[in-house]
C-alpha cells in the first residue's frame, strides 16, 4: 500500500515538474531533424517599435550528401507578415516548391540587403532595407561556439514576426534529397516590448491588454457567481416564496453543480490575469500558470458534464440517468481526460517543434469531440417529449405543457449549437482578419460569448417552481421503472420553466 501510494505521489510530482518547467519554456530543440523548413519557431510575436529580439543559436549542425558534399544553405530568417494567414500562405508555397529558398536574396548578395556589424561574426547577420526581415546565416557554424543574434526595432519596423529555419539547396540542384540531411541546434529565445509607460514587458503587442482584460472578465464571473449562489442560499432558506406556496422555487442537485462551474470560472480567469501580470513582468509565471491550467482543466470538464447532464433532464425529470447517457458521459470525461494530456504535452513542445503539431490537432479534434457528444443527449430528450406530447395530445388534449418543454430544450439545443459554432469557429475567422495589435480581441469575444451562454443557461434552468418538470417523458419512466425495482421515481423532480 505504501509502495503505491508513494509511485502515486511520485507521479503527480513528475507531472507538476512538467507543468511547471514547460510554462516558463523560451528555448527551442530538435536534434537529427529532416525537415527542410522548420517555422515558425515559438510563437509569432507583435513587436512594437523599440522592442528588442534576441537569439542564441548552439550546438548547431547541418548535414547532407548532394553529389556527395555539402551543398545546403542553413539559416534563420525572422521575417514580419501582416497576419498569421499570410505566413500559412507563404510557408504552403514553400513546402509545395522546396527549391524556394525564403533568404535567398541575402545568400545571392542583393544589393538591397545591409549586413549588421558584428564583431564576432563578421558578416553573419543582415537584413533588408525595408526593414522587415534579418537573416542569421549558419553555413559553416559547423565549428561550434554560440551564435547571437539581437536587434532593436526602429521606426517603421514593428509588426508581427515569424522565426523560420530552413535548409535551402543551390538553384541548380535537381532532385530534392530531404532523407539524407539533418540539422540539429538549440536555440535560446527572448522577445521584449514597451508599454505606454517605458515599462519593459514580455507580452507579444497583441497580449499587452490581456492581464487587466482577464481581471474584467473574472469580476463579472465573480459578480455573476455571487448573485447564483446567494439566490439559491435564499431558496433553500425558504426566504422566497411566491403568493402561491405551490410555485415556490425549488434547488436540486444539477443546480450546485452549476454553482462548481461558476467557480471554477471566475477561479481560471483570475489566475488567467495574475498569470498573464506575471509574464508582462518576467517573462514566465509558472506557479499561477499550473493553477490557471489545473482549474481550467477542472472547469472544462465539469462544464461539459453539466450540459450532458441538462440535455438528458437528470434532476429535472428524474434521479436515475440511463444506461446510454451513462454511457455518452463516460465518453465524454475519457475525452476530456485525453484532451488534457494533450493540452499538457502541447505545453511541454514549443511551437515548431516535430510534435507540437500533432498534439495541437489531438487537442481540437477531441475538443470538436466533446462539443458533438454533449448535443446527443438534447436530440434524444427533445425525441422523447415529442412523442409524450403526441400521446398527452391523442389521450387528454392537454399536451401544451409537454409542449413547452419541448421548446425549452430546443432552445437549450440551438444555445448549445450557437456557443459552440460562436467558440469555435466564428471566434478564430475573425481573429484570422485582427492585426498584430489587435489580437486580444479574440479572446474579449470569447469570454464574452461564453458569459452570455452562461447567463442564458442560467436563466433557463434556474431554480423556479415544481411545476414545470412535475411530467416525465414515458420512456423515461419505462426504463427507471425497469432500472428500480422498489421505489418508482419521483415526478416532481426539481424546478419550472423560465
Amino acid at each position: 500500500m505504501k509502495t503505491m501510494m508513494a509511485e502515486k505521489f511520485l507521479l503527480l510530482v513528475s507531472i507538476l515538474r512538467v507543468l511547471t518547467v514547460s510554462l516558463a519554456k523560451d528555448s527551442f530543440y530538435t536534434t537529427n531533424d529532416n525537415r527542410f523548413f522548420i517555422g515558425p519557431i515559438d510563437i509569432p510575436f507583435g513587436f512594437r517599435e523599440g522592442g528588442e529580439f534576441m537569439l542564441n543559436v548552439e550546438n548547431f549542425k547541418a548535414t547532407s550528401s548532394i553529389e556527395g558534399k555539402y551543398e545546403l544553405h542553413p539559416g534563420f530568417l525572422l521575417k514580419r507578415f501582416e497576419s498569421e494567414s499570410k505566413f500559412y500562405k507563404f510557408k504552403d508555397e514553400i513546402m509545395d516548391d522546396p527549391s524556394i529558398c525564403s533568404f535567398r536574396h541575402f545568400i545571392e548578395g542583393d544589393s538591397h540587403t545591409n549586413s549588421w556589424i558584428d564583431d564576432d561574426n563578421d558578416d553573419a547577420f543582415k537584413s533588408n532595407e525595408e526593414g522587415d526581415e534579418y537573416f542569421a546565416d549558419m553555413k559553416g557554424a559547423e565549428k561550434g561556439g554560440i551564435f547571437e543574434l539581437s536587434h532593436k526595432f526602429g521606426k517603421g519596423e514593428a509588426g508581427l514576426y515569424f522565426l523560420i529555419y530552413q535548409l535551402c539547396r543551390p538553384a541548380d540542384t535537381k532532385g530534392f534529397m530531404s532523407k539524407k540531411m539533418r540539422s540539429k541546434f538549440t536555440l535560446e529565445l527572448k522577445h521584449i516590448n514597451y508599454d505606454r509607460l517605458g515599462y519593459v514587458s514580455y507580452l507579444t503587442a497583441g497580449e499587452m491588454p490581456l492581464p487587466h482584460l482577464f481581471l474584467y472578465f473574472s469580476i463579472s464571473y465573480g459578480i455573476l457567481t455571487c448573485f447564483w449562489l446567494n439566490r439559491t442560499k435564499n431558496i433553500m432558506k425558504g426566504k422566497e416564496v411566491s403568493n402561491d406556496e405551490v410555485n415556490r422555487p425549488t434547488v436540486y442537485a444539477i443546480h450546485h453543480l452549476m454553482s462548481l462551474v461558476l467557480i471554477l470560472k471566475t477561479s481560471s480567469m483570475l489566475f488567467e490575469s495574475i498569470r498573464y501580470h506575471f509574464i508582462r513582468m518576467n517573462g514566465h509565471a509558472a506557479v499561477w500558470s499550473l493553477m490557471y491550467y489545473i482549474t481550467v482543466l477542472l472547469g472544462s470538464a465539469l462544464l461539459f458534464t453539466v450540459l450532458l447532464l441538462l440535455g438528458s433532464g437528470w434532476s429535472f425529470f428524474k434521479s436515475v440517468l440511463r444506461p446510454r447517457e451513462k454511457t455518452i458521459i463516460l465518453v465524454v470525461l475519457v475525452l476530456q481526460a485525453l484532451a488534457n494530456i494533450a493540452l499538457i504535452f502541447l505545453n511541454v513542445e514549443t511551437e515548431g517543434e516535430r510534435f507540437y503539431k500533432d498534439w495541437s490537432t489531438i487537442l481540437h479534434l477531441f475538443d470538436i469531440l466533446c462539443c458533438c457528444a454533449v448535443l446527443v443527449p438534447i436530440v434524444w430528450q427533445i425525441n422523447a417529449l415529442e412523442k409524450d406530447a403526441e400521446a398527452e395530445g391523442n389521450e387528454s388534449g392537454d399536451a401544451a405543457h409537454v409542449l413547452a418543454k419541448v421548446q425549452l430544450f430546443r432552445s437549450f439545443y440551438l444555445l448549445v449549437v450557437g456557443y459552440i459554432y460562436f467558440t469555435r469557429v466564428a471566434v478564430y475567422i475573425f481573429a484570422a482578419q485582427l492585426s498584430y495589435e489587435h489580437t486580444w480581441m479574440q479572446y474579449c469575444f470569447t469570454e464574452l460569448g461564453t458569459l452570455v451562454f452562461f447567463i442564458a443557461i442560467g436563466t433557463k434552468f434556474k431554480p423556479v417552481s415544481e411545476q414545470f418538470y412535475s411530467h416525465v417523458p414515458t420512456d423515461d419512466v419505462e426504463e427507471m421503472h425497469s432500472n428500480t425495482n422498489d421505489v418508482s421515481p419521483s415526478l416532481e423532480m426539481v424546478g419550472d420553466e423560465v
